[in-house]
């Protein structure tokens, strides 16, 4: 099917569900329109609606909803930082949305170099407890900063520096798992008579051990033939983990095929994790590229020189750096115009580790014949502007203006590097002769080149370019020996394809393993294994259309440069950058909350939804007026948000529009009305900052203007600012003359409200 699903819902959640799961959960169990608007979306293209929410406080409310969910035949999705761009985290199902209490570091073993986390917990918060004992959990994905450690073991992430640290399933130690049938299982490495041990029991581990040991044992030599020789393979699941220990090369985990299987097969409880210890130093080359091909055919050069890191950026990326605002102070390294360029990172714990690293790559002549230009980013604030602009990749390219949009569905082939040059242009090929341009990058030392190919998703042709794409793109990745997902794994884009990648032999092994784990097939269901074709529940589609009252909407503000008020809703992809915390500035109500519904991206996903008709009531609904009323409209969003989304400015004209419907509050009107109050007040001040802290005034304040009556207002200045500035001015420098150092610098003072009286 092309198109979206309805966004009128079909399948209204169960209130025998929502009863018996309020009935056990000591957090929050949400069934209301806007919970499940909120979870409908990740980062990726798609849309499924869920049954419901569950956001648990502890361990014992996640074993509940499980619980519960198996009793009702429930699917249960466990769900962290949503920004899946592969549609993991969307589903028909119970969502489980683990980043909100749990985030314990539960333990740290500094001598054995491991630490134990429940999976809500941020990885750079994490590497932030890690940091004091020169410490960090390696996998760097560009969303580190809002990353729930629980998705990262889920997707098999990895990152810039996989190429020196390999995979997430390379760190996973451990891990504390809960069936879909409420069974829970301590997962870890096995020696052959403890595994003996395992195969001997009775009991429902048992049979998984037992199943899981004989299916792979069944299939080794399919594996070795069908699994792509690649690093940075994330499809399917890790039967060749399991096969490595079966050879004895390794211990039996099954830690390991937890890890990587999207939610599949059990819901992490808690994950240990092995460490690495932190570099003292880095430094960055940055070598610039007259063309694509020649930065391409650089790498495997490059590689032989042992980097941490190769990361590929292309001349889209530049052009759109520069035209946001945030972003443009990041490129002043920039020489010439370059079509690519390679950051190349080189760490160690001494300056000569780095100075060996980039004299080696300087005395390449294989490097320097392709490379026109070098900018050693040798500083650690000019490192960090550099990686910033490097993983603000995505949403850069999603400000590109139009119709087309950048779309993440080709973009997670993992191919050989020495294919690169090879693969790469085909590519571009394929999105030619199907019309489309794209933008690409990523991590070019693993063969992981991020090619975004533009399409128009919400129309019949451009869904079917969409299909056509992937599809070609595919025989491409079989030719070249590649892997289809490379990092982002399978979801609802890639998993269509997994039995021609693997075979049906193995196919069949994998449905095998997720029976065995999942008899009911609860978890996570469709990804991976029986999954849908690549153009159903598209979250945008041919059926997708603001609402006749949205379309009749008469906006206030222009916002036209954003394609209509909905278009600047739908400038935000998804990828959670206001989820990020203790961090920058956007967004602080998640910040203080934690809740979807108090981020930039909830907010948008709400007002979306309220203008294409997926929420009762509408635009003004006090549903949509709930959702955004924690909103401070600091513009942090407008300065942090890769794709600029500004949702202060989406705010004024929502309220715009809410008061024309409903009337505007006292409240609102009285606030509104304070420049006026303003001079009486200032010209009483003795008076009004007497009268000011008192219990019966704060109170009355409250009522009216709806301040909270344990604050109280500011005080009013005895003179006005204008009256005194006059007198000041007198002395001051003339107009226009230059300054000196006897006179200060002349500046500009924009007399608010409150600077003018308070």
């Amino acid at each position: 099917m092309l198109a979206a699903p309805s966004r009128t819902d079909p399948h209204p959640p169960s209130t025998s569900l929502e009863s018996d799961l309020r009935a056990v959960i000591k957090g929050e169990v949400r069934f209301d329109p806007v919970a499940r608007a909120l979870y409908a979306t990740d980062a990726s293209s798609y849309r499924l609606t869920p049954l419901g929410v569950v956001v648990p406080l502890d361990l014992d409310d996640v074993r509940a909803a499980v619980k519960v969910a198996a009793r009702h035949g429930a699917p249960i999705l466990p769900r962290g930082g949503g920004t899946s761009l592969a549609g993991q985290t969307v589903g028909e199902a119970l969502v489980i949305d683990m980043s909100k209490h749990l985030t314990e570091v539960i333990e740290l073993n500094l001598f054995e170099g491991w630490v134990r986390v429940q999976p809500g917990v941020v990885r750079d918060v994490l590497n932030r407890r890690l940091a004091p004992h020169g410490l960090q959990f390696t996998p760097d994905v560009a969303t580190t900063d809002r990353a729930n450690v629980g998705g990262m073991v889920a997707n098999n992430s990895s990152g810039t520096h996989s190429i020196k640290y390999g995979k997430t399933v390379d760190q996973v130690i451990a891990a504390r798992v809960l069936l879909s049938d409420g069974t829970e299982l301590e997962l870890g490495p096995l020696d052959e008579a403890e595994l003996a041990a395992k195969l001997q029991q009775t009991d429902r581990e048992g049979d998984l051990y037992r199943s899981v040991v004989a299916l792979t044992r069944a299939n080794l030599a399919e594996i070795d033939a069908r699994y792509p020789k690649v690093m940075r393979r994330v499809g399917g699941y890790n039967l060749d983990e399991l096969a490595s220990a079966l050879s004895g090369r390794a211990p039996f985990n099954l830690a390991k095929v937890v890890c990587g299987s999207e939610g599949t097969l059990a819901v992490i409880l808690e994950v240990t994790l092995a460490l690495h210890r932190q570099p003292g130093r880095r430094v960055l080359s940055m070598l610039h590229f007259d063309s694509l091909v020649a930065a391409l055919e650089a790498v495997t050069f490059v590689n032989r020189h042992h980097p941490a890191a190769v990361e590929l950026l292309d001349r889209d990326m530049f052009t759109l750096g520069r035209e946001n605002p945030n972003m443009l102070p990041l490129l002043d390294w920039v020489i010439g115009d370059p079509a690519a360029v390679l950051l190349v990172e080189f760490d160690g714990e001494t300056q000569a580790d780095l100075d060996a690293g980039l004299a080696s790559l300087a005395a390449d002549a294989d490097v320097t014949a392709l490379a026109y230009a070098s900018f050693i980013a040798d500083t650690a604030q000019r490192q960090r502007d550099i990686v910033e602009l490097r993983r603000a990749g995505l949403g850069i390219y999603a400000t590109m203006k139009g119709a087309l949009k950048p779309t993440a569905f080709v973009e997670d082939a993992a191919i050989p590097v020495d294919k690169l040059p090879l693969y790469i242009p085909e590519v571009l090929e394929v999105c030619r002769r199907h019309g489309a341009t794209a933008v690409m990058y990523a991590h070019a030392s693993v063969g992981v080149i991020h090619v975004r190919p533009l399409v128009d998703l919400k129309s019949a042709h451009g869904i079917e370019v969409y299909r056509k794409i992937s599809e070609d793109v595919f025989e491409l990745v079989m030719k070249y020996g590649g892997s289809w997902s490379g990092e982002h794994g399978d979801g609802l884009v890639r998993s269509y394809q997994n039995r021609r990648l693997f075979g049906d032999q193995l196919y069949e092994a994998f449905r095998e393993l997720k029976r065995a784990f999942d008899p009911a097939w609860l978890l996570n269901p469709g990804k991976i294994v029986d999954a849908q074709t690549i153009t159903e529940n598209l979250r945008y589609g041919v059926d997708y259309r603001p609402t006749d009252a949205a379309v009749e909407l008469k906006t206030v503000f222009d916002f036209s440069a954003q394609e209509g008020f909905l278009g600047a809703i739908e400038a935000c992809t998804g990828v959670g950058a206001c989820r990020k915390v203790d961090v920058g500035t956007m967004c602080p109500s998640y910040m203080g909350t934690r809740d979807e519904d108090h981020s930039t991206r909830g907010r948008a996903n709400v007002l979306r939804e309220a203008l294409t008709g997926g929420l009762p009531g509408g635009l003004t609904s006090k549903a949509v007026h709930d959702v955004l009323d924690l909103c401070l409209e600091c513009k942090g969003c407008k300065a942090e948000c890769p794709s600029q989304v500004d949702m202060a400015k989406l705010k004024y004209e929502f309220l715009q529009q809410y008061h024309d419907a409903h009337g505007t509050p006292l409240a609102t009107r009285a606030m509104g009305s304070i420049g006026r109050l303003a001079p009486l007040a200032q010209a009483l001040a003795p008076v009004t900052n007497a009268l000011l802290p008192l219990a019966p005034v704060r109170w009355l304040v409250e009522k009216v203007v709806k301040v909270d009556r344990r604050r109280t207002l500011p005080r009013y200045a005895r003179q006005r600012f204008d009256r005194w500035f006059a007198g000041r001015a007198r002395g001051a420098a003339p107009r226009g003359a230059a300054p000196s150092a006897a006179a200060p610098r002349q500046v500009a003072l924009f007399v608010d409200t409150w600077t003018q009286f308070n």
